[in-house]
């Protein structure tokens, strides 16, 4: 008779934040839980916010029984006497992406490059290399984790990524992961030796390019000035032949280029595209833009997408929008750490440079107060864990940046990348941890326009997100 007496209870901070003829939405925005039910069932929610024994709930109608008993097992509903925080898969303490940086120049001169890579610079040797896979060894790893090759142009020092996959293949520890493989590269140069590693490691490649030609070359130049569009065309025909899979990245300065790239992508059948806000660049800072416009342009060509995969019509699956879809089922998940609230630097991602130095994120490899410890460490991850900055960075909540205290969307944002934060407050580390991202306007709209996607297109949202297996990636 106790448990029939226990009050289950709706949080009392749902409210209702977007609704059609037949169905009403509700979210809670200060822990990112959210749940759809019908429009006619919108009076019981006064009483579940106050409290309803089991023995009332055998009072209702079937249907609505039914509406609260969903609501009960999907954890929305909860017994008013339990204490217990909601449950977070361990995968949140762990490791699932690792960036390395195999060297830290580049054949272009990209102006915009976030990374700042010079033409000239420093390639891993070997030594670093098995430095850093015994590194890897002594981390906290997730079951399933992806190492990702980035920072210069990888494929500029093949023989040391070659030699890190073969290194991690006859590492009897790391046997025991699902270890997944990715390269972002310019593209602007390929050969067989390339193909033939691709292939053999089953390596996603993610494409740099910006769309039509005129946006391409506007920035992505060699250091004579030079644009490399004709030359990355050329080797997507290569990949092709090969029949080697990629996504391509562009980079997106604003409404108008959105729209030429999508058409671009769609018309040479490109299966799956990013579309990628611009990030800070200490040759190129962030300057003022409409960020609205974009995002709106962004939501169209995105509903273009999506009425397309509906309809098993070919368009690109646009995997920045997969990204948000999945950020908004699971706000807390680690594979999304980029778009998710807390950022996963230091703690789901680190990266480590042509030196072997840990880094917590990518952005800010070059950033003194980012740098954590070496490779060389017998225990990196307690150094990472204990580290002051990765620990600051972890303690940041929802809703803590200025400006971000009663959005709807704290959960799913958290301000958007940290790193465009902390260059934005003039590389200051302790007034970025508060400050709101330059690209607020840009997240706040994208996540209002698809959360109204959810009430009607729940369902086909998810396939979207989770039917391609290199979203993610």
């Amino acid at each position: 008779m106790l448990v029939h007496s226990m009050k289950l209870k709706l949080n009392q901070n749902f409210e209702k934040i977007n609704s059609n003829a037949v169905t009403s939405q509700y979210l809670n925005k200060f822990d990112g839980e959210w749940f759809n039910m019908s429009s006619d069932y919108d009076q019981i929610i006064p009483n579940l916010k106050e409290g309803i024994s089991l023995n009332e709930i055998e009072d209702f109608a079937p249907n609505i029984r039914d509406i609260i008993f969903s609501l009960i097992t999907n954890g929305i509903i909860k017994l008013s006497d339990n204490k217990s925080e909601k449950k977070i898969s361990p995968e949140r303490d762990q490791v699932t992406l690792i960036i390395i940086e195999a060297l830290s120049f580049c054949n272009l001169a990209c102006t915009y490059c976030f990374e700042d890579v010079p033409t000239k610079g420093f390639k891993m040797s070997f030594k670093t290399a098995e430095t850093i896979v015994k590194s890897i060894e002594n981390l906290n790893l997730a079951n399933n984790f992806t190492i990702e090759f980035n920072g210069g142009e990888s494929f500029s020092n093949l023989p040391v990524l070659k030699h890190i996959v073969n290194q991690v293949s006859a590492s009897n520890f790391l046997k025991q992961f699902n270890i997944r493989y990715s390269v972002t590269s310019n593209s602007t140069f390929l050969n067989d030796e390339i193909l033939q590693f691709l292939k053999e490691n089953w390596i996603s490649v993610t494409v740099s390019l910006d769309g039509i030609r005129e946006d391409h070359d506007a920035y992505r130049v060699y250091s004579n000035g030079k644009g490399s569009f004709d030359k990355v065309l050329k080797t997507l025909k290569k990949y092709d032949q090969a029949g080697i899979s990629y996504n391509t990245i562009s980079v997106i300065s604003s409404a108008d280029q959105i729209y030429r790239a999508y058409n671009f992508f769609k018309k040479r059948r490109i299966p799956r595209i990013a579309l990628v806000l611009r990030r800070h660049s200490d040759r190129l800072p962030l300057s003022s833009t409409d960020y609205k416009a974009i995002a709106e342009a962004h939501y169209h060509v995105f509903k273009d997408s999506f009425n397309s995969f509906k309809k098993g019509v070919f368009a690109p699956i646009i995997l920045d929008y997969a990204v948000l879809i999945k950020n908004i089922l699971k706000p807390h998940d680690p594979d999304y750490m980029c778009l998710r609230t807390p950022c996963g630097a230091g703690k789901n991602m680190i990266t480590y440079d042509t030196k072997g130095d840990i880094y917590a994120c990518q952005d800010l490899i070059k950033e003194p107060t980012f740098k954590i410890c070496s490779s060389l460490e017998a225990n990196p991850q307690e150094i990472i864990d204990n580290h002051p900055v990765v620990r600051k960075l972890l303690d940041r909540k929802p809703g803590g940046n200025s400006g971000c205290e009663d959005c709807n969307w704290q959960n799913f944002c958290q301000g958007g990348c940290f790193s465009t934060s902390y260059f934005s407050s003039g590389k200051n580390f302790e007034s970025s941890l508060t400050k709101r991202t330059p690209h607020c306007e840009y997240f706040y709209h994208s996540f209002e326009y698809l959360m109204k996607d959810f009430i009607a297109s729940s369902r086909n949202l998810m396939e979207y997100a989770y039917l391609n297996k290199n979203i993610g990636d």
